[in-house]
């Protein structure tokens, strides 16, 4: 994670390079690129866990040392009943293939993008970051826009 001019920390890609100051010193300049990195050491860039939640583990499970974070956010529909033995038996595999840490964020993107845009009828929305959680409406749009675009898992 990098801290941005404004004081805020977000998760972004930066390319260091050399450039000269006003009285021709050179020193190390950093440019923001144009995608971000995950938003945890475990996690998949942002659109590239396509094959769904097991998948995941199953890659992350074969990452040595492994006692590193691991962001996934869930449709709320898969905390219902009909899709409760699925997500019971994805929490089994967590723990068969030894995966020691994984944070939940069970929300929808239509919720969070209503979150901006009302975010007073959102006040006790709280998600999960990277290794914290925190007020969805007190996070900065970057930061928002970045849970947003987190895949939503599916079994």
């Amino acid at each position: 994670m990098s801290t941005v001019p404004n004081g805020e920390v977000t998760e972004a890609a930066y390319l260091p390079h050399m450039a000269l100051d006003p009285e021709h010193r050179p020193h190390l300049t950093v440019e923001k690129t144009a995608s971000p990195f995950s938003d945890a050491t475990l996690s998949p860039m942002l659109g590239r866990d396509t094959n769904g939640p097991t998948a995941v583990l199953a890659s992350c499970a074969k990452i040595e040392p492994l006692n590193q974070l691991l962001n996934q956010k869930f449709l709320p529909q898969f905390m219902d009943d009909e899709h409760k033995d699925q997500f019971i038996s994805y929490l089994r595999s967590w723990c068969d293939m030894g995966v020691p840490h994984v944070q939940f964020n069970v929300v929808d993107n239509a919720t969070l993008r209503d979150a901006q845009k009302h975010p007073e009828k959102y006040t006790n929305l709280i998600v999960r970051v990277a290794g914290y959680s925190t007020y969805f409406v007190d996070l900065s749009k970057g930061l928002q826009d970045h849970i947003i675009a987190r895949t939503e898992q599916q079994f």
